[in-house]
């Protein structure tokens, strides 16, 4: 069926949805990674194994589409942004992505998101007080964004800001965390 559907972008979106109300989770990523290499210009593979991988928090998946996001769009700092920081949470390229954290967020200082992604490849150098630093230098409510303030929680702990962090930390329960990042604030609570 792949075969046969391969040079027709329609037919196979519908044989990966087909694959998936099947059950056939893996066929279906299957023929999105191949529509998503067949047709480099259309955005719905992509947006599919990203759905995929969002709802099964698979930190490799989402860190393949977003290196298949950037290389489409080298100026999406975005795509770079996630890309970046999964490979900080996943300990692979740590060189690159270090120093894309430090170029994004010399881009954009007070996006937050950006500046997240750079105070935890600060914190992953030994550097926490600078990461803690740079996300205090945002607004109070970018830095009680669930996603920002799990961050804030984790660095604060591990200084042994234990009162201080707690707050942070709870706010987790907010958050979209991928597994390695529910290990980061498992770890800090346990500091407290």
């Amino acid at each position: 069926a792949v075969r046969l559907a391969a040079d027709a972008p329609t037919a196979l979106n519908m044989l990966a949805q087909m694959a998936w109300s099947w059950g056939w989770a893996a066929e279906a990523e299957q023929v999105l990674w191949h529509a998503a290499g067949k047709f480099p210009k259309q955005l719905w593979p992509l947006t599919s194994l990203q759905n995929i991988y969002i709802t099964r928090r698979d930190t490799p998946g989402l860190r393949r589409v977003y290196r298949a996001l950037m290389e489409r769009e080298p100026k999406d700092n975005l795509a770079r942004n996630n890309f970046t920081m999964l490979s900080l949470l996943s300990g692979k390229d740590l060189t690159t992505a270090q120093k894309d954290a430090a170029e994004l967020y010399a881009s954009a200082p007070l996006n937050p998101v950006f500046a997240s992604t750079y105070a935890f490849s600060l914190y992953l150098q030994g550097k926490t007080k600078e990461g803690i630093e740079v996300l205090r230098a945002l607004k109070p409510e970018e830095l009680a964004n669930p996603a920002v303030a799990v961050y804030y929680g984790v660095f604060l702990a591990s200084t042994g800001e234990s009162q201080a962090a707690k707050g942070y930390l709870d706010k987790s329960a907010k958050a979209f965390l991928l597994p390695e990042e529910l290990a980061l604030v498992s770890s800090a609570r346990k500091l407290n």
